[in-house]
């Protein structure tokens, strides 16, 4: 049996003190259908939706040309489905995203972007979903167009070109129904709890106590 439980996570507006990219901003209260049984045997507990079976990488350097391509596909792209949150990060958080992945975090779970195309092995008459990734996405567009600064230069300041190095990487599922992509977005939403500002100037504390 499947219990309701109502599961919140907290990102609080950055602070003057802490990294803006770290100190997010927004509380979201999500009610979610989650297990409340218990299981001895490890291959009977439900698993999380898988990310699809397509990917692909997205080059920063490519990353207009390559989603037009899917822009141009029947359905096209739906970037900001009714179910993505409103709030919008701040241009300092967006610069904050950048710089953090120019120096190589896009290697953590930040660099995932994910869809969902119903007929996706089909001819995509559907749109392609953007289900987690938004604010990333976004960021990476302002940058890349010279909205946005990074290390105090835009986009087209630098002399020279963004390693191939520098990218997302796009995974397509097929769920063929709205509430399983409901579900998806939950469970990807809903997994865990962010560090409180608290938590993290006390590690910052013990990070300038070892210096």
């Amino acid at each position: 049996m499947l219990g309701r439980q109502v599961v919140q996570y907290v990102h609080r507006h950055r602070s003057r003190r802490l990294h803006p990219f770290l100190n997010l901003f927004c509380i979201l209260t999500f009610e979610v259908h989650l297990p409340t049984d218990t299981y001895s045997r490890f291959r009977d507990i439900p698993q999380l939706t898988a990310n699809g079976r397509y990917s692909v990488d997205l080059s920063w350097g490519d990353l207009f040309e390559d989603l037009a391509r899917w822009e141009r596909a029947p359905g096209g792209v739906e970037y900001e489905p009714d179910f993505q949150r409103g709030h919008v990060w701040s241009e300092g958080q967006q610069v904050a995203f950048v710089e953090f992945a120019l120096r190589g975090g896009l290697d953590r779970s930040s660099r995932h972007l994910l869809f969902n195309c119903v007929d996706w092995d089909g001819d995509c008459k559907s749109p392609i979903q953007l289900v987690d990734g938004l604010q990333r996405l976004t960021a990476t567009k302002a940058f890349l167009s010279g909205k946005i600064r990074a290390f105090g230069r835009r986009y087209h300041e630098f002399q020279d070109r963004l390693p191939r190095s520098i990218r997302f990487t796009a995974h397509v599922n097929d769920l063929p129904t709205r509430s399983a992509v409901l579900n998806w977005y939950l469970e990807l939403n809903a997994g865990g709890i962010a560090h409180s500002p608290e938590e993290i100037e006390r590690v910052r504390e013990l990070l300038h106590q070892a210096s």
